[in-house]
């Protein structure tokens, strides 16, 4: 309690046994006062640690309330971003560019032009100097940032509508189309490993395509549902890679 205004100072909650303080005001009523994990003196706590009162409104927040920093350069919606470990940002728009930024600076750093919108960018986990991007072009791009120039390329046939590289060893990059398609490459060279065709809801079918089978042209193009997103993880038990 505060001593001046006999007001509590702090709002506190009960998780798991423990008594967890934040530093708010909180209305006096219903309050309960709990110290040292002892049990509290008033009822408005009750024995499972959890306030009934709902005009405490406890407040617990993550994030301040203000941005860090807001990074202006864009002329068009972004479609994607990524964090790197070493704190640079990319950013993908549909202005065709990608776009290079670092949290403790102001201005950007580099610009990367692509010939349509870029719905995907990702780094390269182990090493933030390259980075991958995907485009409507239906082109996936390995680009070395300090070179500021394409490394490899990979034309898939179709939009690209979602990236992901494989945890740990970045040894795989994963690509998702407009027209259901899900490519893996190799992340070095971007050289085509195993790829496979999701086919309409009435089916539930995947069939395996070979480079041959992918929609290099609008005649042989199979359609089925976008892939809007890719998570790629390892199964615990064996360690093999997996898709979802």
């Amino acid at each position: 309690l505060d001593s001046s205004t006999m007001k509590p100072s702090k709002t506190v909650c009960m998780l798991n046994g423990k008594l967890i303080s934040y530093s708010r005001d909180v209305p006096q009523s219903g309050f309960a006062r709990a110290e040292n994990g002892d049990n509290p003196e008033d009822d408005s706590l009750d024995t499972n640690g959890m306030f009934p009162d709902e005009s405490l409104n406890l407040y617990a927040p993550v994030f301040h309330p203000l941005p860090y920093r807001s990074f202006l350069g864009h002329n068009q919606d972004i479609l994607d971003i990524d964090w790197s470990k070493n704190n640079f940002v990319l950013t993908g728009s549909m202005d065709k560019t990608v776009k290079l930024w670092h949290c403790d600076r102001k201005q950007l750093l580099k610009n990367f032009p692509h010939p349509d919108f870029v719905t995907c960018v990702k780094f390269h986990l182990n090493d933030d100097r390259f980075f991958i991007s995907g485009c409507l072009d239906h082109k996936a791009r390995l680009w070395s940032i300090l070179d500021d120039e394409v490394s490899f390329e990979f034309d898939c046939g179709d939009l690209i509508t979602s990236l992901e590289v494989s945890p740990g060893d970045n040894k795989y990059t994963i690509l998702g189309t407009f027209n259901g398609y899900v490519i893996v490459l190799l992340t070095r060279g971007l050289e085509h490993v195993y790829s496979f065709h999701l086919s309409d809801k009435q089916d539930k079918k995947v069939k395996d395509v070979t480079t041959r089978d992918l929609p290099t042209s609008r005649t042989n193009t199979h359609h089925g549902p976008k892939v809007t997103g890719i998570e790629c993880f390892r199964a615990i038990n064996d360690m093999t890679l997996k898709l979802l």
